[in-house]
């Protein structure tokens, strides 16, 4: 998602902290070999839990 500012942001959702660390390594890794000379700056990296209901259950909330 382009945020602006020479910013980009992309967002990533994992069952587990595990494929979430190893799909950081990789575009890390990725970032390094094809991008490196265009970013002044390194990435950075900000992770934290998602916190999802379902439309049913914030419907049902809203009702009561």
């Amino acid at each position: 998602m382009d945020a602006g500012n020479g910013v980009v942001i992309t967002f990533g959702a994992f069952q587990d902290w595990a494929g979430a660390d190893a799909s950081t390594r990789m575009a890390a890794d990725w970032v390094k070999d094809n991008l490196a000379s265009l970013l002044p700056n390194p990435p950075e990296v900000t992770v934290g839990e998602i916190k999802v209901r379902t439309l049913r259950a914030v419907a049902a909330a809203a009702m009561r």
